[in-house]
């Protein structure tokens, strides 16, 4: 297996009128406290993969956890309140 990059490039795509909620939090949130808070403001993609990532698709290198758990800040994790 190789090594990642130093500095991994991640992209997220969102609908525009998430774009201030995202700059309010400094934070992507996950999909699972996405769906805790109630939801985006607007959702995009396939709805039907998103009960997927939260109950099916493991991160190998974080066990125990969900792809749909994963959350993202340039500084340092997202913390939910």
């Amino acid at each position: 297996m190789s090594q990642p990059p130093a500095r991994p490039k991640i992209y997220h795509i969102t609908h525009g009128k998430n774009l201030a909620g995202i700059l309010a939090s400094n934070c992507i949130w996950s999909d699972a406290e996405m769906h805790r808070r109630g939801g985006p403001a607007a959702a995009i993609g396939i709805p039907e993969i998103k009960p997927r990532r939260l109950t099916e698709l493991a991160v190998p290198c974080h066990p125990g956890t969900k792809v749909g758990e994963l959350s993202g800040r340039r500084d340092q994790g997202c913390q939910a309140s």
